[in-house]
């Protein structure tokens, strides 16, 4: 629950002003330090006094807590979120989208009205870095749950584990960027896409019409050309695209192909 705090007269539309601001500035110009120097700050409340619930990185216990922001000035240190001050400071991850955030939920057991339903689950433990038991009974809960040991270290252990090394990374459709020894990161190739459980899958699919069309229309110019307009509209139900729209979309596949892994 976040703490009711005075804010000295200053409206929530100015709360809101101040953050997109902050947004702002960090996404221009917070590539310029070392984001690892951010967590060794000493937290820092700054002089203000319009308090709201903020996180720190606290470099002598090695875990995010809870501080009161003043609203202004104060140091890099500081975060919106629990999850948020993990991913930089604990698993080094600067590229946000690197670990699903159901792997940073607290375990939740939900409550049904018959106990009878609950049994033994996993879930992620990321202030230890590793996949742990808890008792799920059954209904409601959150998305930080596995039915097995190995699922949990599939979807979270192996992205976060410091054993755990880039060549898990499935190189057909992803390419790994190792940030420290806490965790690797499988960023998705072009034509992919990360689901909530931070695969990459599919989104190439979205492609393959155009690919195929490019590819076909590009035979058609080299072979019989009512041959080709029939094996397209035999695959594709549609007539072959204009000269323009194929040509765009045939130089979209050999931008693609050299992205790909060979």
């Amino acid at each position: 629950m976040k703490s009711e705090l005075p804010r000295k007269g200053v409206t929530d539309a100015q709360i809101q002003s101040e953050s997109q601001i902050e947004s702002c500035l960090h996404a221009c110009f917070g590539h310029i330090s070392d984001p690892e120097d951010r967590c060794q700050e000493t937290v820092d409340p700054g002089p203000c006094q319009y308090y709201q619930v903020k996180w720190f990185w606290d470099e002598l216990d090695e875990s995010c807590k809870e501080f009161h922001y003043g609203g202004c000035m104060g140091n890099k240190n500081r975060f919106n979120t629990k999850h948020e001050c993990l991913k930089q400071c604990r698993y080094k991850l600067f590229n946000p989208v690197a670990v699903p955030d159901l792997c940073l939920l607290e375990p939740d057991p939900g409550y049904c009205n018959d106990e009878t339903k609950g049994q033994w689950w996993f879930f992620f433990n990321s202030d230890a870095g590793i996949c742990e038991k808890f008792f799920f009974y059954g209904c409601g809960g959150n998305d930080n749950k596995f039915y097995s040991l190995h699922m949990c270290n599939k979807v979270c252990g192996e992205r976060l584990s410091p054993q755990i090394a880039c060549e898990h990374c499935d190189l057909r459709t992803s390419f790994c960027k190792s940030h420290s020894k806490f965790n690797y990161t499988c960023e998705c190739r072009l034509g992919y896409e990360k689901n909530k459980y931070g695969e990459c899958i599919g989104a190439i699919l979205i492609d393959y019409r155009i690919y195929t069309v490019a590819y076909l229309h590009m035979l058609q110019m080299l072979t019989n050309a009512v041959d080709t307009q029939r094996l397209v509209t035999k695959m594709l139900g549609a007539p072959i695209l204009s000269d323009r729209i194929a040509a765009n979309a045939w130089h979209r596949t050999e931008v693609m192909a050299n992205t790909a892994p060979t």
